[in-house]
């Protein structure tokens, strides 16, 4: 079992006088950069932020930028997906099709936009075979934004951690890697597969 990190982290600090004697005492509580069940909280100049911002690959236009922009206001929570609220209040995947409506534009340019954006790292695609009620097995293909560009949440779970992987230890303190590499052992197998195709 992990060592678990404390959510907050208090910092105390005293204030003496020329003799040594205290005057003041100050404490702070902080939330601590890693936590558990939510992964790495992302920093910049010591406040959280949604993302890193760096600056995109030269090879996507600013339409396109444009586009994926539009479209990252249809991601979910932790999973930085790209879906949305359908029938009984669950969460769906956009499909092309889905986002075709968003971006008011045809199949062949959406195509085209996923196609780019995949292959300059700014998003990935999943493919998963799930059952429906009635028992057929469907297969629903699943769009995930790279979260050092977009983002709605201030920490990277440990699932989006393996899907951008390459892209994302490059700009994480090494004891952060350590700890998504051991939270992803105590991962279910479908998720740990996704870590060894990297390995």
């Amino acid at each position: 079992m992990r060592k678990s990190l404390p959510k907050y982290i208090l910092r105390r600090g005293v204030i003496t006088d020329t003799q040594g004697n205290e005057i003041n005492t100050k404490t702070e509580q902080f939330k601590s950069r890693w936590d558990d069940e939510r992964g790495y909280r992302m920093y910049h100049n010591r406040k959280a932020i949604w993302g890193m911002k760096l600056p995109y690959p030269d090879e996507i236009d600013d339409a396109d930028l444009g586009r994926l922009t539009r479209l990252s206001h249809y991601l979910v929570g932790d999973s930085n997906m790209l879906g949305y609220r359908g029938n009984g209040n669950r969460i769906r995947s956009m499909t092309s099709s889905d986002m075709g409506s968003v971006l008011n534009r045809n199949e062949r340019t959406v195509f085209r936009l996923l196609q780019s954006a995949i292959h300059h790292k700014l998003m990935h695609k999943v493919a998963e075979i799930r059952e429906t009620s009635d028992g057929a097995r469907i297969r629903e293909v699943k769009y995930y934004m790279n979260p050092l560009y977009f983002s709605v949440n201030k920490t990277i779970s440990v699932g989006l951690f393996l899907m951008f992987q390459d892209e994302l230890i490059p700009h994480m303190p090494p004891w952060v890697v350590r700890n998504y590499l051991n939270a992803a052992k105590e991962l279910p197998g479908a998720m740990r597969a996704q870590e060894d195709k990297r390995a």
